[in-house]
């Protein structure tokens, strides 16, 4: 390297043919002024000259391409915060038109359902089967199931349906379904109570006697009892269904 080119000032020119894509050239330029001088490269080809100005103008073009990116990148941000703001808005104006499951049945497996009172429950070896909810109740004690059912907000119901079994196929059961709560969020808005169903498998048709508009979440709690006897106190339920329109 020439005594008249300092290391750093050569370091400088070199980063920046390598930034610019043009290491062929610095090595050309190194191996010219061995023999001619920096000074005549200068003055011969001006290649420094034209090296910096193609860095100075891929520099520039990599700065507009950034700016260009962040521009794209911003505007896609915009795009899916007003796709989702969108979404929201008709998903809001369904529910508050009542859109619903409109004339449709929906339904939760038995196993869906949970026990209240777990120390009322003979043996928890059978509980969440595949058939269902199954488990033996004490001997003389009473239990509720409770069941989630899915809602739309503001639709109507007003008939429920609860396929159950009590005892042992083909066997006189001492255990019974006794009542039916319908809620509506924490507000409870139908009752049916004095009821002794049992045996099965079969259905109990729940009418509330006329559509309720259910504004929360629509609920069914079970009460089930057992006897005293020496019979099965063996409880099964199958599924739930709800009716919308």
């Amino acid at each position: 390297m020439p005594e008249k080119i300092s290391r750093v000032a050569w370091e400088k020119v070199t980063r920046l043919f390598f930034s610019t894509g043009l290491a062929l050239v610095a090595e050309f330029i190194h191996e010219t002024q061995k023999r001619e001088g920096f000074q005549n490269l200068l003055k011969g080809g001006g290649i420094i000259k034209k090296a910096y100005l193609a860095g100075w103008r891929k520099k520039k073009y990599t700065h507009y391409s950034r700016i260009e990116e962040e521009t794209v990148m911003r505007n896609k941000t915009q795009y899916v915060r007003m796709a989702r703001l969108t979404g929201l808005v008709i998903v809001l104006s369904l529910l508050m038109a009542g859109a619903s499951f409109a004339g449709s049945i929906v339904a939760v497996h038995g196993h869906s359902g949970d026990i209240e009172y777990m120390d009322h429950v003979a043996s928890t070896d059978r509980l969440k089967v595949g058939w269902g909810l199954d488990f033996e109740q004490n001997p003389g004690t009473w239990n509720w199931l409770q069941y989630s059912i899915p809602t739309t907000p503001l639709t109507k119901t007003r008939y429920l349906l609860v396929r159950f079994e009590t005892g042992i196929t083909g066997e006189t059961a001492d255990s019974v379904i006794t009542q039916f709560h319908v809620f509506d969020g924490e507000t409870r808005i139908y009752q049916q109570s004095s009821l002794n169903l049992t045996g099965g498998p079969q259905y109990a048709l729940i009418d509330m006697g006329e559509d309720k508009t259910i504004e929360w979440a629509l609920g069914l709690s079970i009460e089930v009892a057992a006897g005293v006897e020496s019979m099965s106190h063996r409880i099964r339920i199958y599924a739930v269904w709800a009716e919308w329109h």
